[in-house]
């Protein structure tokens, strides 16, 4: 079973990816063929967004926790960033809050940011900060299709809930 998970993850990451790339087009095609897809954003990015927020953290604590994977301090900021995104989502869906990406852009940002900082020197960039950790934040513990690691993975949820954000946006204003 952890074997298969091991391989869904980063399946499911890289089918994430192209998910992100179909929503981008189809925002930029919106008065066309994006437009159904943009209204489906629309109306479900909050549960969508819950969704992720519970998989994010699920998928953080199988590898910490499971697969005993040591998070390294960078790993702790990118989770910082990303576990409050669980109840506000929760809390949003709750009472339907459309204006959740207000609250979830600036964590989303921090998480991109961190994440891209700790794949860069994964793939032999010049740390800046250290780590704290025998093993620095650039250790691969995991490496899919030869570019789909941990930071990478959140590094592409931080993405979607910008493109959800951005996708709702979008929407509410051309459906004025």
């Amino acid at each position: 079973m952890i074997d298969i998970i091991q391989i869904a993850i980063p399946a499911g990451v890289f089918l994430l990816q192209i998910l992100i790339g179909f929503l981008l087009f189809s925002v930029l095609f919106r008065r066309s063929w994006g437009r159904p897809a943009v209204e489906f954003i629309n109306r479900w990015s909050i549960l969508i967004g819950a969704a992720f927020s519970a998989i994010v953290v699920a998928g953080s604590l199988f590898y910490s926790d499971i697969m005993g994977f040591e998070p390294c301090t960078l790993c702790w900021w990118q989770r910082i960033a990303l576990y409050p995104l669980l109840p506000i989502f929760a809390v949003a869906f709750k009472s339907n809050d459309k204006h959740v990406f207000r609250y979830v852009t600036p964590l989303a940002i921090a998480a991109l940011t961190i994440s891209l900082y700790q794949t860069y020197i994964t793939f032999g960039g010049s740390p800046l900060l250290e780590c704290g950790l025998e093993e620095n934040c650039a250790k691969l513990y995991v490496l899919a299709y030869g570019y789909i690691t941990i930071p990478m993975m959140t590094t592409t949820v931080a993405t979607l809930f910008l493109t959800l954000g951005l996708v709702q946006k979008v929407a509410q204003k051309y459906d004025r």
